[in-house]
């Protein structure tokens, strides 16, 4: 993962995403773009599955329904109960 999103650089050979050499973007592009899911010591124990899923939207500044129906699509995908975390 750090390589794909040029946190490491490779030292030989080349990484594409859709095609394109991932060095053609800039890094932080790159990252803004994908998506991953960060576990264990990567989540704040003290906010909820919802609070830690609008982490990066919220940084992103989506506005706050996009981001209420991003949360409730990814908790519905994982069989999370909204209501419940």
């Amino acid at each position: 993962l750090r390589m794909i999103n040029r946190l490491v650089e490779p030292t030989s050979g080349v990484i594409k995403l859709d095609g394109a050499d991932n060095r053609s973007v800039p890094g932080y592009q790159l990252r803004r773009s994908i998506g991953y899911a960060i576990q264990g010591h990567g989540l704040f124990p003290h906010r909820t599955v919802a609070q830690n899923i609008a982490t990066v939207p919220l940084l992103l500044g989506w506005d706050r329904d996009r981001i209420k129906a991003r949360v409730d699509e990814l908790m519905t995908l994982y069989q999370l109960d909204p209501q419940a975390y």
